[in-house]
């Protein structure tokens, strides 16, 4: 399963210990390459998945960011642009040592190698969203 590709697995299955979300049908959030080697990849779930922890629709939550935080990679390859990913749903395929990031009509492609990535949760409510998540990566 993909989080086993993550060097914080607990990230995931301690918030989803019955099934782990697929990957699957995400919106595009923010993508951020640092040429020293680090790629940073936020997506979005909306609604919340199914199993979400009932605290974060208690909160008023609807939505859920996925923050990957890529580390040591090389081999990036792209297809496309950004305008493309606008009604487009992606979906994010981890491997060993490699991540690939397609929409569905595969208008947009982006593969890489990587060393190691983390994975954060956040958990946010369409109605009440701050733009705070143009913080992250910190500049």
């Amino acid at each position: 399963m993909w989080p086993d590709y993550l060097d914080n697995p607990q990230a995931i299955y301690s918030t989803f210990p019955n099934a782990v979300p697929e990957l699957k049908g995400l919106r595009p959030g923010k993508l951020v390459i640092d040429f020293a080697g680090d790629i940073w990849l936020r997506l979005d779930a909306q609604p919340l998945p199914d199993g979400s922890p009932p605290r974060w629709r208690d909160n008023g939550n609807d939505g859920l960011e996925y923050r990957f935080m890529f580390y040591d990679t090389s081999d990036l390859s792209v297809l496309g642009t950004a305008h493309y990913l606008a009604s487009d749903a992606l979906t994010l395929e981890l491997n060993s040592g490699a991540a690939s990031l397609f929409s569905q009509g595969r208008a947009f492609e982006a593969a890489f190698k990587f060393r190691g990535v983390r994975l954060f949760l956040h958990p946010f409510s369409q109605a009440q969203r701050l733009d705070l998540q143009e913080s992250w990566p910190a500049s």
